[in-house]
């Protein structure tokens, strides 16, 4: 998964360096939360203070809020939020119009909830580990907190192009962080087939039975009478444009929708590509709808994350594709080889 995290190196040479290093950092820290303490009292005396180092406030979404239940290492979590000093300057940043004024603004980046597991590592610092347990789906919340509940003596740094800030962290630095909880599961797999049927049965009026196989839709929208379907022999010239299940271009081989999709590459080629039926060179999902498309039709498939970048995602070429991203495609197959 790409998102902020935090690097820790300590070099041993001999224990009495170790001793006489844990004992400045602990110095070093408690004179940093001293500072942060007195920053509090003079800027936010509204943020109670939980523990040292570490002050936050819950803004509940509502009554009737889901109430998380969170098992360490099993359940996953969907946040949106943002991160900066105490001086404002931003070091992480998930919202699209905050990303226009930083100049950080993509159109590639795709501006939604980023999924992390829950377990306190390098994915979620200490601080957002210890309050996710308070939270009921929809609530936010502001935090402040010294490097010890943030990201210790190493710096954050951001992989998802477009969610970076106009500065880098440095370590040992106290931060201040709000996020909205959106979701939490123990089954992420069951929310991407959830929404995947819901757009089959909206946008492609297919039912559960008329699945591919379990979890992928394929409607063809330009049929084609006569011919037989792709082999896995079968070569053929394939256009196509790539979707998030909320409808946003993430990718298209197809000139015109680049730039409509304001996602237009001048160092790309665009025209069609050459598929082989068995090609293991694309995701499977792409690959099961070409296998059962004729030549010269068109069609739209969408398939559930274990059809495209699994619970990894992916993240090359500017795209990134989350963990447990259900995908759509619109796409053409050509009559004959497109010169």
């Amino acid at each position: 998964m790409n998102k902020i995290i935090g690097t820790f190196v300590t070099v041993v040479t001999a224990a009495v360096l170790v001793s006489c290093a844990e004992q400045k950092g602990t110095d070093d820290i408690a004179m940093e939360e001293a500072a942060l303490a007195g920053w509090m009292r003079n800027n936010r005396p509204d943020i109670p203070k939980m523990e040292d180092g570490l002050y936050y406030k819950i803004y509940p979404a509502g009554t009737d809020a889901k109430k998380v239940s969170l098992t360490d290492g099993v359940s996953w979590i969907y946040l949106t939020g943002l991160g900066t000093d105490l001086e404002g300057n931003y070091f992480f940043n998930m919202y699209g119009d905050i990303a226009r004024r930083l100049g950080t603004y993509t159109e590639l980046t795709h501006f939604v909830p980023e999924i992390y597991r829950y377990i306190e590592s390098q994915d979620l610092t200490s601080g957002v580990y210890k309050v996710l347990p308070e939270m009921s789906v929809g609530d936010s919340i502001e935090m402040y907190c010294s490097s010890r509940w943030g990201y210790g003596s190493g710096t954050a740094e951001v992989y998802v192009t477009g969610f970076e800030g106009n500065i880098d962290l440095s370590g040992n630095t106290p931060i201040y962080r709000t996020f909205r909880l959106n979701n939490a599961s123990d089954d992420p797999a069951e929310i991407s087939e959830k929404e995947v049927t819901e757009y089959a049965t909206d946008k492609l009026d297919k039912l559960v039975s008329d699945s591919l196989k379990k979890g992928v839709y394929l409607r063809i929208t330009q049929p084609v009478a006569k011919g037989e379907t792709i082999g896995e022999e079968d070569e053929v010239e394939v256009f196509y444009t790539g979707r998030y299940i909320d409808g946003k271009v993430f990718d298209t081989n197809i000139e015109k929708v680049a730039r409509e999709n304001k996602i237009y590459d001048s160092e790309k080629s665009y025209k069609a590509m050459s598929v082989k039926g068995n090609s293991d060179s694309f995701v499977k999902g792409f690959m099961l709808a070409v296998t059962n498309m004729k030549r010269g039709e068109k069609g739209t498939v969408v398939f559930t994350y274990n059809w495209g970048y699994g619970v990894t995602g992916n993240n090359s070429d500017g795209i990134y594709i989350r963990p447990f991203d259900s995908l759509v495609f619109d796409i053409e197959i050509l009559e004959e080889e497109d010169d």
